[in-house]
């Protein structure tokens, strides 16, 4: 199994980063994790209603080519709220039938309504919301989580 994380945008944040490299290292233990950044659309105008979403259906289009054969996650604040026990279970169902995990994060303006349909999951960390960079630290420790979990490390309590 594989599982990946799309996202928009690079980390700018070094200190990130090095958390960001100490869980993929981490989680790597367990299984092959890659993140692939994809770029942002640039919008001149952030009042433009139209203008934001012609550049989420820019971003859709980029997304497309990842939904095919795996089981995929969209970061969505509407989505199913799950503990971390019921997390690493619903990751652990995906390894039972030998599917890839891609989880989603959105650019800076969500992801286009179009397209939310083909995600198999919406899943919520929670009501607030965060830095993109910092959700992208945030969903790497709940996966190293889950991992610990489904192995019985010490990790999680």
């Amino acid at each position: 199994m594989k599982i990946k994380i799309i996202c928009f945008g690079k980390i700018k944040d070094k200190n990130i980063t090095a958390l960001i490299n100490e869980y993929l290292s981490k989680i790597n233990h367990f299984t092959n994790l890659t993140i692939v950044e994809l770029s942002e659309e640039k919008i001149n105008n952030e009042n433009s209603i139209g203008e934001i979403e012609e550049a989420l259906k820019k971003e859709s289009k980029k997304l497309i080519p990842y939904l095919e054969n795996s089981f995929n996650v969209l970061l969505d604040i509407k989505g199913v709220q799950m503990d971390s026990i019921k997390f690493a279970n619903s990751i652990n169902q995906n390894l039972i039938i030998s599917k890839d995990i891609n989880f989603y994060i959105g650019s800076s303006h969500g992801i286009s309504e179009s397209i939310k349909n083909k995600f198999n999951l919406k899943l919520s960390f929670s009501e607030l919301t965060f830095n993109h960079q910092i959700f992208r630290l945030i969903l790497l420790e709940q996966i190293y989580r889950a991992f610990s979990i489904l192995n019985n490390t010490k990790y999680h309590k």
